[in-house]
């Protein structure tokens, strides 16, 4: 495996939050000299509500780091920065304009939501109050283990700077609106792109020059590492590689359209849960079971291998099924493709929110 020169730390940024909304689940996190994670919660169909629990979590690390707890930007002021990570899309104001998992998301203004939820950490003793983003105490933050096991995790590279909040309002560190505290400057970017952001600056592929990151959780996305670069997927209204039309045309998928690539999930029973594994588990790969599985693995290995990638990275929340996780290994093996797997792949897109620039 080729691998470029990675940055020296101190040549890295992180913002000074990081959050993470996915199909099933939130989190919230930073940068600390490794990831902490500061909160976590469900992602509802409400997404006000959502970005409320995800104040209360902000409120309550500041508290905590005000009374003596971990110490960060949220313990002492507002944050300046904050990077999200997000499994649908926003158009340029921050505005959700599509989700085929969350519908109901559809027309929010999360980057305008999620300014305020950050703004209102500045307003202490106490829960932020902003309006329309009330806070409430939420579920306790706990610092976490580094992303992965000897991974070095360190600073690292781009999230560009957001458009505004607002249109016409300049969204950027410093720039003070007419009312209150400085907007914090969000940006919004696509969950596939920050796993592969943040797996290969801190995590399983750091300096790695080429590589495939997939997303596997709700849904399938990713995004291609090239030359050391991570490469953004052209906007298409939240459909990434998942939504890519190469399976059995009798599976329907959440956007519409019949056999995207992402409907391989709907063969695992109780996966979301954890579950035991299927009967076509039983002997992996060599076993010759899960069919759509096996077409799965060979289209992303032709993918891969087509475009000079020998390498697939494996993240988001079904990584932690080890018999999936061992399934998947053996069969990109099988095809010749190398597949690196971190220790907390439901992690990594976070981990690509903390960071700012390289």
């Amino acid at each position: 495996m080729d691998r470029v020169p990675g940055a020296a730390p101190a040549a890295l940024e992180q913002h000074d939050i990081a959050v993470d909304i996915g199909g099933t689940s939130w989190l919230v996190g930073r940068w600390n000299g490794e990831l902490q994670i500061l909160g976590h919660g469900l992602v509802s169909a409400r997404p006000a509500g959502t970005v409320t629990e995800i104040a209360a979590a902000l409120a309550l690390a500041g508290a905590n780091a005000d009374q003596g707890g971990p110490a960060g930007p949220v313990g002492t002021a507002a944050p300046r920065t904050a990077g999200c990570s997000f499994a649908g899309a926003v158009d340029r104001s921050g505005r959700v304009e599509a989700w085929p998992s969350r519908p109901s998301w559809v027309g929010f203004p999360l980057r305008t939501a999620l300014a305020a939820a950050l703004r209102g950490t500045a307003d202490r003793p106490g829960a932020p109050g902003q309006p329309g983003v009330p806070s409430r105490p939420g579920a306790p933050g706990q610092p976490s283990a580094p992303n992965q096991a000897g991974a070095p995790n360190q600073a690292s590279a781009p999230n560009q700077p957001g458009a505004s909040g607002q249109p016409g309002v300049p969204n950027r560190p410093g720039a003070s609106g007419r009312h209150g505290p400085a907007e914090p400057a969000v940006s919004i970017e696509d969950d596939g792109y920050c796993a592969a952001l943040g797996e290969s600056r801190l995590g399983v592929a750091r300096g790695l020059a080429d590589h495939l990151t997939l997303t596997l959780g709700t849904g399938i996305g990713g995004a291609w590492t090239v030359a050391g670069q991570v490469r953004r997927p052209v906007a298409a209204g939240a459909r990434t590689i998942g939504h890519l039309r190469a399976l059995d045309q009798h599976r329907v998928c959440r956007c519409g359209a019949a056999g995207c690539l992402q409907t391989v999930l709907a063969d695992l029973p109780g996966a979301a849960a954890g579950g035991d594994p299927p009967g076509w588990a039983e002997g992996g790969w060599a076993a010759g079971g899960w069919a759509a599985g096996r077409r799965f693995v060979e289209v992303v290995a032709d993918l891969a291998q087509a475009t000079g990638v020998a390498t697939v990275v494996l993240t988001g929340g079904l990584t932690g099924l080890r018999w999936l996780a061992g399934y998947l290994r053996d069969g990109f093996g099988a095809e010749g493709v190398t597949c690196l797997i971190p220790r907390r792949g439901d992690r990594s897109s976070l981990l690509g929110a903390t960071i700012r620039s390289a």
